[in-house]
């Protein structure tokens, strides 16, 4: 059986400039958002590269912004080879 997407069986990802992030709430989509690459990396520091299968993260509420919004940070989750949460901050 072909994949779906070429992309999605590399090792490690491409370098478009783009991050496409899928938050699924109990295995169903609830909100997609693409990350340009122009507003700054989204990774943890420059020894991780995000895949589809390292990407988990748990999103938490932060502060509220000026306008009234609330904003959320995502912590990545790292494998369970390892046990600490590092911030990931695009």
């Amino acid at each position: 059986m072909k994949a779906a997407c070429k992309a999605s069986d590399l090792p490690e990802p491409l370098n478009d400039g783009l991050n496409l992030l899928v938050f699924r709430l109990k295995g169903k989509i609830v909100h997609r958002e693409i990350h340009i690459g122009y507003h700054g990396e989204f990774r943890v520091d420059d020894r991780i590269s995000f895949t589809p299968h390292n990407a988990r993260f748990v999103v938490e509420p932060n502060s509220t912004l000026s306008n009234g919004e609330r904003q959320f940070i995502l912590l990545w989750k790292p494998p369970a080879s390892s046990t600490s949460l590092a911030k990931a901050t695009p």
